[in-house]
């Protein structure tokens, strides 16, 4: 996913809002289909792929500032280093 945004794929407030109606209405749906056990898988797979998709996120946003800020991690460790040296 490290894909440089185009202007097709922005997302604005407007495309969130609509997809997260989207999907209250598909849960809307489903949630009087569900029997007690399988509403409780159901909300497990429900988090554990918002966990998912959260460490994804971080991930594509750490390689984003790493493609902006492309100081090495020696480089990075180096400077971290001299700064607690001399915060003593």
């Amino acid at each position: 996913m490290s894909q440089n945004p185009t202007p097709e794929m922005a997302v604005g407030d407007r495309e969130i809002k609509a997809q997260a109606e989207r999907v209250n209405r598909l849960l809307r749906e489903l949630e009087p289909m569900l029997d007690d056990n399988q509403h409780q898988v159901v909300t497990e797979l429900f988090a554990e792929r918002a966990v998912l998709a959260a460490m994804r996120a971080r991930v594509e946003l750490e390689e984003t500032a790493k493609r902006q800020n492309p100081k090495t991690e020696t480089e990075a460790t180096s400077t971290e280093n001299d700064q607690s040296k001399g915060a003593i």
